[in-house]
């Protein structure tokens, strides 16, 4: 290798690595246009809105791609103009003065100065734990509904030897009651198959993404809630919202507010589909976790008798508390790392947060002074109406098949909750005892007096629905 090409290897090498490092947001761009266009054309909305649709994403890729080629053109520049200054520094001849010789040697160069930028491309970023590569992989998936339901479709096609099943189990309750700890250890319970982080991005074609994805569990970390819980790739989580988020076309999201929503019998079906995705086999039992079910879960519960759902409640002064300290945290974690922010606007999460965006109900419940909480979020008064307007309508639901758990007597007594838990099912709790443990906290907030009293007479009332179950078992 002569001494003028090594140098125009590290003068493209240097090229390469500051345009991709200043510029890759060009090419995500362009990637995401692309993919736009593509969600365009399998949109089923009306021809005319369908082809305005179109245009105007294609007008989009238009500019990206232009902006790519201007981009790629500037780094060609940068790299021959770099070759030309060092070799004429060094007495070299350089690109234009080899006289073809090593043209060879050259495109070589070329090629591998780009390694290096595209290693840091891919390469997972400490503060965000996603590379840019899986960032983009994420924007691809999430922010296409059109192409996720045609990948949903497709997926369901290799799926006709698991029947529908109607009896799934939904673990359900107000954000920070315990659910999530319901949640992992029924899983482990081999008869239920649950979403776990493996499915992501790809949440409506499991199956399909797994011939391209299929991690092993990888060493546990604490999750971003720094409540002591550990998650791994394999860990099961409440990922089915996106499901809903894409049948309804987030018209259950507004800007301030979550607000209830009536899905339709075909839209069950739907779901039961969804869920023979997730299952393995015709005896599995599709789990879930999803604190967003309320909103729905009258028009789901008329549609649908079978289905068991497990509902926790937990003592309201330490369940606000608990509120309010998540969502101060998730404030700051918000800013430092935005996509964070992003990523529980695609899963649906607004429990806390920047995006914090409560449930509100048409009417009042429960005494509650107001569809919206007042105040300002930073305070205990406003996370214990939110309790009140919650529970408030909780309590007016049709219980069939549900069974209540207070989060103090799970927290007391977690083994037996769990065997009555999968008792329809004559399924057994055959691990190891799990250990008792303290759900109560210390309150510093300031709090209004009425408020929590008003709180208090409804935590009787779903005292008294768990404690008859727990009689009658």
């Amino acid at each position: 290798m002569s001494g003028a090409a090594l140098i125009s290897w590290f003068a493209f090498a240097w090229a390469a690595c500051a345009a991709l490092l200043a510029g890759g947001a060009i090419f995500s761009r362009m990637a995401l246009h692309s993919v736009a266009v593509l969600d365009g054309l399998l949109s089923e909305e009306n021809e005319d809105d369908k082809l305005d649709l179109v245009q105007s994403r294609t007008a989009l890729l238009t500019k990206s791609l232009l902006a790519v080629v201007a981009f790629i053109g500037a780094i060609i520049a940068l790299g021959i103009a770099l070759d030309i200054a060092l070799n004429w520094a060094l007495g070299e001849g350089g690109i234009l003065g080899s006289g073809g010789r090593s043209v060879g040697w050259e495109l070589l160069a070329g090629s591998l100065g780009a390694l290096p930028p595209w290693i840091r491309f891919s390469r997972r970023n400490a503060r965000l734990d996603f590379s840019p590569l899986s960032v983009l992989l994420h924007r691809i998936a999430f922010d296409h509904p059109n192409l996720s339901w045609r990948l949903f479709k497709r997926d369901l096609k290799g799926r006709g030897d698991i029947p529908s099943r109607p009896d799934f189990l939904l673990i359900t309750g107000l954000a920070r009651s315990g659910t999530t700890s319901m949640l992992n250890h029924i899983s482990r319970v081999e008869r239920f198959d649950s979403l776990s982080y493996a499915n992501l991005p790809f949440l409506l074609a499991p199956n399909l993404w797994r011939r391209l994805y299929n991690p092993a569990q990888g060493e546990a970390v604490e999750r971003s809630h720094k409540d002591g819980v550990l998650i791994h790739h394999r860990s099961v989580e409440a990922l089915e919202e996106y499901f809903f988020k894409v049948i309804t076309r987030d018209g259950f999201i507004h800007e301030d507010r979550l607000v209830p929503h009536d899905i339709s019998s075909k839209q069950a079906e739907d779901y039961l589909d969804y869920q023979r995705l997730v299952r393995s086999g015709p005896e599995k039992i599709y789990l879930a976790k999803n604190n967003n079910a309320l909103l729905r879960y009258p028009s789901l519960r008329r549609l649908n008798n079978d289905f068991r759902a497990v509902i926790l409640f937990r003592h309201p002064l330490f369940h606000a508390a608990s509120l309010l300290s998540k969502h101060l945290q998730y404030g700051k974690l918000h800013i430092k790392d935005p996509f964070v922010n992003e990523m529980m606007d695609w899963l649906g999460h607004h429990e806390f947060g920047l995006r914090h965006k409560p449930m509100a109900w048409p009417g009042t419940t429960a005494g509650a002074s107001a569809e919206l909480p007042t105040g300002l979020p930073t305070t205990l008064d406003y996370w214990l109406e939110v309790w009140i307007e919650y529970h408030g309508q909780l309590l007016a639901i049709d219980d069939t098949c549900c069974l209540w758990v207070d989060y103090a007597n799970f927290c007391a007594r977690p083994s037996q909750v769990i065997e009555q838990v999968l008792a329809p099912w004559g399924e057994k709790w055959d691990f190891e005892k799990i250990a008792a443990f303290d759900n109560t906290r210390e309150i510093k907030q300031q709090h209004n007096p009425a408020l929590l009293q008003r709180a208090l007479q409804l935590y009787t009332e779903l005292q008294e629905k768990s404690m008859a179950q727990r009689h009658v078992n």
